[in-house]
């Protein structure tokens, strides 16, 4: 005898799909008419407990690729459910006597008759009778598109998109991997990979050009690992490889073959031809390693050491390496200059520029900048600019001290206090190339509404030296604002008399290496008199630095310079904190 279930009262607010997943232990005969069920967006099945189909919907027919008149033909002669749970495909029936209701594993993948593959997900609800399954009705949706994008955001997330190989983000998290390894013996080593003269393609062929190149240089790259190499693109033009378990001599051997496949690329672009090639930083990954960061900084490190010593070429990073060891240090500086810049950790000191002649009692004053740190001393501008130079911080620092001095001025000019004084300003050599650098002393002096006539500019000989024609723009462009302008360690240069000739100053500072022990070295005192007299005959105001005793100051005074600064006039007092 039939039996019957109860049925239960379904919302018939609820979704179409929704109101059949409800119904748990309803007779599938009471399901809603056809019509209704082929305007489900899902193929809806019903099955015997044998597996054969008795209905299914318009969805249902094109997914298994049957026609109307499919009733009685078997699910498993049709298509095939494979499963994480059954690799080899169980029949449909065997997976409705498992239990009462299943849902496909977000994997599950059908296998049509033609052999094509379908993404699916879904589930099949079984009524049972005695314990068997008596009919099943099945639910499944084609989810090809979603996992297709759901697989293309996992690869972007660990991919660069421009070479499709490992991203940054990737890199430094299985570099964190090789470190905890570390613990277990395992050693491995990071290459970091910097193209040589890429900036060349980029400037005179546009990005476009210097993109194809990379994904070129990339290729390259990944054609000559052959040991499981992860290779990642950082950013701009630098790369990495990660060697595990690498053996001894691996990492050098893999940087000559990688370094030979960046030469050996010819590029050409619009009729132009460009040859790059590579410099590789290569760090073993040992104990030594707390987090990638480490590892990662070291390995840039390297890779510079190979840049300044020729290019095209390797360095391992070594503990003894002391050319390694200063460049780090030099690295260190990069972050603590930062920081001070963005929270505001400089402080300003001024060292007095005495006059040797009661005539000139007008106030002279050269502004010093210390970085402050906490519990650190203060760093004096011998240990932080060397960095802050080579690593093109000195605009910032700069900037950030003009600013912090007209400000300054202007406050005090409001109290009617320091007026007639001259503050000088160092400027670095590789902030006068900054073309917008007047237009913003410009500013800050309408801004805080200083005379610029108490601004004087120090410009050093070998900063002269290295990009004359930035440093004449910038000469004329302050002196067409009303500053003065003083050449700095004047004498140290090769050809330091033609810069008087070209420049329109109005001090001539003479270089303290001359000056500190004039007393008792003829051959310094003779140099200081010469630049003393040249100064003087072509009108200039001269000032001799590193003034340290007694002895010197009646050398200078007998010579008849004019101004003289040194610890033994005044030390540097703290001024702007």
């Amino acid at each position: 005898m039939r039996r019957h279930f109860p049925r239960r009262k379904i919302p018939a607010a609820l979704p179409v799909r929704t109101r059949l997943l409800r119904l748990r232990r309803a007779d599938f005969a009471t399901l809603p008419p056809d019509a209704v069920l082929d305007a489900v967006t899902d193929a809806v099945i019903i099955l015997d407990r044998a597996g054969r189909i008795r209905y299914c919907n318009r969805v249902a027919r094109n997914l298994l690729q049957l026609d109307t008149h499919s009733s009685g033909t078997r699910f498993d002669d049709c298509a095939q459910l494979h499963t994480d749970d059954d690799a080899n495909a169980p029949r449909i029936a065997v997976l409705a006597n498992r239990r009462h209701s299943w849902r496909l594993p977000d994997s599950a993948v059908l296998v049509r008759a033609d052999g094509s593959l379908v993404a699916v997900e879904g589930e099949c609800l079984a009524q049972r009778h005695a314990g068997l399954p008596a009919q099943m009705l099945l639910v499944l949706r084609d989810v090809s598109e979603q996992r297709r994008a759901r697989r293309w955001l996992a690869f972007q997330a660990t991919h660069d998109n421009l070479t499709t190989l490992l991203n940054r983000a990737e890199i430094e998290r299985r570099i964190a991997a090789a470190i905890a390894a570390t613990a277990n013996g395992a050693r491995s080593a990071l290459l970091y990979i910097d193209l040589d003269q890429f900036k060349i393609i980029n400037d005179t062929r546009g990005h476009h050009a210097g993109d194809e190149f990379l994904r070129l240089a990339g290729k390259a790259l990944r054609e000559q690992l052959v040991r499981g190499e992860a290779l990642a693109r950082l950013g701009g033009d630098e790369f990495a490889v990660l060697i595990h378990d690498a053996a001894p001599g691996q990492a050098w051997a893999l940087s000559e073959r990688l370094i030979a496949a960046i030469h050996d690329i010819r590029f050409a672009w619009e009729q132009g031809v460009f040859r790059v090639s590579a410099s590789i930083g290569i760090v073993e990954i040992d104990q030594r390693f707390a987090d990638w960061k480490q590892v990662l900084s070291l390995a840039d490190s390297a890779c510079y050491m190979a840049k300044e010593h020729g290019r095209a070429r390797a360095w391992i990073a070594r503990e003894d390496d002391d050319l390694l060891r200063r460049r780090q240090a030099e690295m260190n500086w990069v972050a603590r200059i930062t920081t001070a810049l963005e929270e505001n950790r400089f402080a300003l000191y001024r060292q007095q520029i005495a006059p040797l002649y009661a005539r000139d009692k007008r106030a002279h004053w050269e502004v010093l900048a210390r970085l402050r740190e906490g519990d650190r001393p203060l760093a004096k501008p011998e240990s932080f600019i060397p960095a802050a130079e080579r690593y093109g911080l000195m605009p910032a620092v700069d900037r950030w001290v003009i600013n912090s001095v007209v400000h300054h001025l202007g406050e005090l000019s409001i109290g009617h206090r320091d007026r007639d004084g001259v503050t000088a300003i160092n400027i670095s050599g590789t902030t006068l190339s900054d073309g917008d650098l007047v237009p913003f002393i410009s500013s800050r002096f309408r801004r805080y509404g200083i005379d610029p006539t108490r601004i004087c500019f120090e410009i050093t000989e070998t900063a002269a030296a290295t990009d004359f024609d930035a440093a004449l723009r910038f000469i004329v462009g302050v002196r067409a604002l009303g500053c003065r302008i003083s050449l700095d360690d004047f004498g140290s240069g090769i050809s330091s008399f033609s810069y008087l000739k070209a420049f329109d100053i109005d001090y001539l500072k003479i270089d303290g290496g001359f000056v500190r022990d004039m007393d008792s070295d003829e051959t310094n005192a003779r140099f200081v008199e010469s630049i003393n007299h040249l100064g003087k005959s072509l009108g200039l105001t001269t000032i001799a630095e590193y003034v340290e005793s007694a002895p010197v100051v009646e050398c200078l005074l007998d010579l008849g310079v004019d101004y003289a600064q040194g610890n033994f006039l005044g030390r540097p007092q703290q001024w702007i904190a």
